[in-house]
């Protein structure tokens, strides 16, 4: 009973908040008397493939780093809430790269650890826009051997599901802290590499000068592009020059 009790006030606290961030602190309250030390929701659009916007209560600069370095690209819980709506957990701190291959993950376990944060439980449930999917993804920074996962999962898993259904969009509030993905600023590396192609540097030049990959560089134009909007390389180096989006 004291688990249903839990769905009603958390249904009730809902129905209050008058706005996003209203609606956010509620839920991010029940996840954190569950035992989290954060909460993770997003919004995927499955025609694009994308990830529309990341509400996250993990520490900023933990999310300024998952955002510059674009984490969301090789997201394990982004990848799997795609294909599924069952549970998905990960523990962090177990990942080890293969020789020879280059693993994104690694890269983004290590740093997880680093910043202290020990595993995930997340699930994802369908939207309001039927071609959308919300992912709700419990964070912790203790071990799962200290939290009892196989007890605790279920409990998650209804939490999440009401999460889902009553959080609403982050368009119709202030959303303190939300990451609108497809709004992201350039990186300092784009920016850079912006500069250089507007002074008529060479991609090798450019590769030479910032001591990277040939290819690297022209993922940084490509990425600034998308975030640009613009068709070309030029049409990008253009809009940087006029200082619009930048």
């Amino acid at each position: 009973m004291s688990q249903l009790n839990t769905l009603i006030d958390l249904i009730d606290g809902f129905i209050a908040g008058e706005t996003f961030d209203d609606r956010w602190k509620t839920a991010n309250t029940a996840v954190i008397s569950l035992g989290a030390c954060a909460l993770n929701i997003g919004e995927f659009d499955m025609d694009e493939q994308s990830v529309k916007w990341i509400s996250s209560s993990m520490s900023k600069s933990w999310m300024t780093r998952y955002v510059e370095r674009e984490y969301f690209e090789a997201d394990e819980i982004i990848e799997h809430g795609k294909r599924s709506f069952t549970p998905y957990v990960s523990e962090i701190g177990h990942r080890v790269a293969q020789p020879g291959h280059n693993d994104p993950m690694v890269e983004i376990d290590r740093d997880l650890h680093d910043f202290g944060y020990r595993g995930f439980i997340a699930q994802s449930f369908r939207a309001l826009a039927p071609e959308d999917r919300m992912a709700v993804s419990f964070v912790t920074d203790r071990p799962f051997d200290e939290i009892g996962i196989p007890d605790l999962q279920p409990q998650v898993s209804r939490v999440a599901g009401v999460i889902s259904a009553f959080i609403g969009s982050p368009f119709d509030g202030t959303a303190r802290q939300t990451y609108f993905l497809d709004r992201r600023p350039l990186t300092t590396r784009e920016r850079d590499v912006l500069a250089m192609l507007a002074a008529g540097q060479l991609y090798s030049r450019i590769a030479d000068r910032l001591g990277i990959a040939e290819i690297t560089v022209r993922k940084h134009v490509q990425s600034a592009r998308g975030k640009l909007g613009a068709a070309t390389r030029d049409q990008a180096i253009a809009i940087r020059e006029q200082l619009i989006a930048i």
